[in-house]
């Protein structure tokens, strides 16, 4: 009987612990399914139109899943001759959450949602948000300031769009063997 009430005072004690809502969160969606569906109408007008819807969609996926698994605050080390630690940037997907609501209410100024807006008008609105956000430049990798410039810095800085913009398979920063290095590339086929 005593070794009952014990085991039931642990399990008592550690789903008090508040661990167990961090952790419930890690695992849930980062966005709201209107940020995702906007999320979604964004892709076409900022990733390069041989991606094609389904490809646009991949790099949503990709992206969320990364959203999902990052970690503010991370050590990432001190690097070849630093002297200070690095932690990653703070994101925080929330930000990124009324970001996309307000480009939402951006293309509805405009005449619609993002989605039922002609890709040319997309462009148009994500020009100006970013515009109006002080957006001048994509970060090297994703930095939380804006969730149309993380997007845009999480594709355009991967091995896939490396190999879209020169047409071939290269797989930058994928390891690979020594064996056939020697060879070309084999051409890019968007798959």
């Amino acid at each position: 009987m005593h070794r009952r009430s014990l085991l039931q005072l642990l399990g008592a004690a550690a789903a008090a612990l508040p661990w167990r809502s961090s952790l419930a969160q890690a695992h849930a969606a980062p966005l709201t399914d209107a940020a995702y569906t906007t999320l979604r109408a964004l892709a076409p007008a900022v990733l390069p139109s041989e991606l094609g819807s389904k490809g646009a969609d991949a790099v949503v996926d990709r992206f969320l899943t990364w959203l999902r698994g990052y970690r503010s605050g991370a050590d990432m080390g001190f690097g070849y001759g630093l002297v200070r630690q690095r932690l990653t940037p703070t994101i925080t997907p929330s930000d990124y959450v009324q970001q996309l609501d307000a480009l939402e209410r951006s293309a509805a100024a405009a005449g619609g949602s993002l989605s039922s807006l002609p890709l040319e008008g997309r462009r148009r609105v994500v020009a100006a948000n970013l515009e109006a956000a002080g957006v001048k430049d994509f970060p090297a990798s994703p930095d939380g300031k804006h969730a149309i410039a993380d997007f845009m810095s999480f594709f355009f800085n991967s091995t896939e769009a490396n190999d879209l913009c020169y047409r071939a398979k290269i797989g930058r920063d994928r390891c690979r063997t020594l064996t056939g290095s020697s060879a070309r590339p084999a051409a890019f086929t968007g798959d």
